[in-house]
């Protein structure tokens, strides 16, 4: 049933992703299984995102977290998933505790791939801040944006300045410091 609401919600059929979780749900409690009950909760509070719900979503992210096992994947994506709901409602300060959280967990379990998610989420939390911020630093292991992957390129050389059509190109060509979504907020607030 998982699956099946995950391939829904590729297709953005949110109704038929919604009555597969719903499903799901009950089948998760009687089993008891911690792991399938947050991925269920999780999805449920994705959707509620995505649909705007935001209230809701936050009810079946915190019901997640408390299945979820400390140090796992899922706790990073729970967390994410709470910050970007915060961030909806305009609720700035957990929206970047949750956020943040979710970013380290994802380092500390090596999801480079969802890291680059949460910077993203960063990103977005900058445009929902709007005129409120000035700016956001997103701090890295590297001094900044290099000409190649510094690791497997010794001679790579840091770039001081970028334009962000530039950035973009970058980001859409495969670098992974870069996540082209978290540009347009960047490029929007200046």
């Amino acid at each position: 049933l998982v699956a099946r609401a995950e391939a829904f919600t590729m297709l953005r059929r949110w109704e038929e992703a919604l009555a597969e979780l719903d499903a799901a749900l009950p089948l998760a409690r009687a089993l008891e299984d911690p792991s399938q009950l947050a991925v269920v909760l999780n999805g449920l509070g994705w959707l509620c995102n995505e649909r705007g719900q935001y209230e809701q979503a936050l009810d079946h992210l915190f019901e997640a977290l408390r299945w979820v096992r400390r140090g796992e994947r899922m706790e990073a994506v729970i967390e994410g998933n709470i910050g970007r709901a915060y961030g909806a409602l305009r609720h700035f300060q957990p929206a970047f505790e949750h956020s943040e959280r979710g970013l380290v967990l994802r380092r500390q379990v090596g999801d480079h791939l969802g890291e680059v998610g949460s910077m993203n989420g960063f990103a977005q939390l900058l445009q929902e801040l709007g005129d409120h911020a000035r700016a956001i630093e997103i701090w890295t292991d590297v001094p900044g944006m290099f000409s190649a992957n510094p690791r497997a390129t010794p001679t790579a050389r840091l770039i001081r300045a970028l334009h962000y059509d530039e950035a973009q190109e970058i980001a859409t060509s495969g670098a992974k410091v870069l996540h082209p979504r978290c540009l347009l907020p960047a490029r929007q607030y200046q």
